[in-house]
């Protein structure tokens, strides 16, 4: 049988003991991977919204506690690379306002982006 599955799913199939896992590829693992390599451009083109949105209603108590650990995990990620392109952004204020917005979009009491906000709209 696992040999007739790794025909439909191809490589991505791995067994170890009695588990079975279909590693496939994702916007998940490509932010990850982005976060990973310290790629930040990647990392905030990633989609503002949160992981899979909409879904927590079907989801048992401990599948939603988990969604909510990952989301928490994905937007401390986001913002850290938000927070160096901020200061890389420092003499493109047009840009740097830009990205502040979406932080504080993505987290509306980040001091830090309210701060880089103030500041880029400054030097504007």
């Amino acid at each position: 049988m696992l040999a007739s599955a790794r025909g439909v799913v191809g490589a991505g199939l791995q067994v170890q003991g009695d588990c079975l896992r279909w590693q496939v590829a994702s916007d998940l693992a490509r932010f990850d991977a982005a976060v990973a390599a310290g790629r930040d451009e990647e990392v905030l083109a990633a989609s503002d919204g949160p992981l899979m949105q909409g879904l927590e209603a079907g989801l048992s108590a401990g599948a939603r506690d988990w969604l909510a650990s990952e989301r928490m995990r994905l937007q401390h990620r986001w913002r850290e690379a938000a927070m160096r392109q901020l200061e890389r952004l420092h003499r493109q204020p047009t840009e740097a306002a830009e990205l502040a917005r979406r932080a504080l979009r993505r987290e509306p009491y980040d001091d830090d982006a309210a701060i880089a906000l103030a500041s880029a709209l400054h030097a504007q």
